[in-house]
C-alpha cells in the first residue's frame, strides 16, 4: 500500500488543534492526499476554489470537512471541520 493512499477521510476522527482532522494533517504536502482530488467539481458535492491568491480551498465529504492549501508551498495550511463534521474535540463529542 502506497504512502499517498493511506490519507483516507473520516468524518468521526478527532480534532487535533494544530495538527488535524478527519484523517488530514497540517503540514502534509497536497501531493500525499491527491487521490482524494480526483472528481472534485464534477457532478458530486466536493468543490475547491481559490479564496485568496495564496490560498486554494477544497470541501470534501458534503461540505464536512475544508482544507485550506498554501498554494506557494502545496502543505495543507489549515483543517476547518463543518457542520455535519462528527469527530471529538478535547475527548468530548461535537457536531459542528
Amino acid at each position: 500500500k502506497s504512502f499517498v493512499a493511506s490519507y483516507q477521510l473520516n468524518l468521526d476522527a478527532p480534532i487535533v488543534p494544530d495538527y488535524g482532522l478527519g484523517g488530514l494533517t497540517v503540514r502534509t504536502k497536497l501531493i500525499h492526499v491527491q487521490h482524494l482530488l480526483e472528481g472534485l467539481g464534477s457532478f458530486n458535492s466536493r468543490s475547491y476554489e481559490l479564496s485568496t491568491p495564496v490560498e486554494a480551498r477544497y470541501r470534501f465529504g458534503a461540505g464536512e470537512i475544508e482544507v485550506g492549501v498554501d498554494v506557494r508551498n502545496g502543505k495543507i495550511a489549515r483543517l476547518v471541520a463543518r457542520h455535519g463534521y462528527k469527530g471529538a474535540l478535547f475527548e468530548r463529542y461535537s457536531s459542528v
